[in-house]
């Protein structure tokens, strides 16, 4: 007997795009490089993420999962966003991160927010090797007992 997983193509329609991020190089510095993809001025964006373990061992952080940015973003044009990393012996543990637009905010004062998470999603991979995901694992949670 065989199993198998069938999982929906993932369909994006993000104002932004990943264009790159650095986890690994600058110790205690993250850095991450955003595209507006949209024709219209971005006011704040808000980003969510995950990370990988293992390529199958996807978690949420305990504290922090998300970023705000609140630097203006032109049409057509990127931002190179720095926040405070991890230090090297943390860092060097993780495997990869996931980045999940969840809500951009244009000077106009409309909003896009993603409609289910994982529908739009970047993954940035500590070895360059490492094969692109057409969608992701599921989300390990930690059980906490009481007793």
């Amino acid at each position: 007997m065989a199993t198998y997983t069938i999982y929906e193509p993932q369909h994006c329609s993000s104002p932004i795009q990943f264009v790159s991020a650095d986890f690994w190089q600058t110790p205690g510095k993250f850095q991450v490089t955003v595209k507006n993809v949209s024709s219209k001025p971005i006011r704040k964006v808000s980003v969510k993420y995950d990370l990988f373990i293992t390529p199958q061992y996807r978690r949420r952080p305990f504290v922090d999962d998300g970023w705000t940015w609140n630097t203006p973003i032109q049409p057509g044009q990127e931002q190179t966003f720095q926040m405070p990393g991890w230090q090297p012996g943390a860092a060097d543990k993780v495997s990869g991160w996931v980045l999940f637009p969840q809500m951009v905010v244009y000077e106009d004062g409309q909003t896009w927010s993603q409609p289910r998470e994982g529908n739009c999603f970047q993954v940035f991979w500590r070895d360059k090797d490492e094969p692109p995901l057409p969608a992701l694992p599921p989300l390990f949670r930690e059980m906490v007992n009481p007793d």
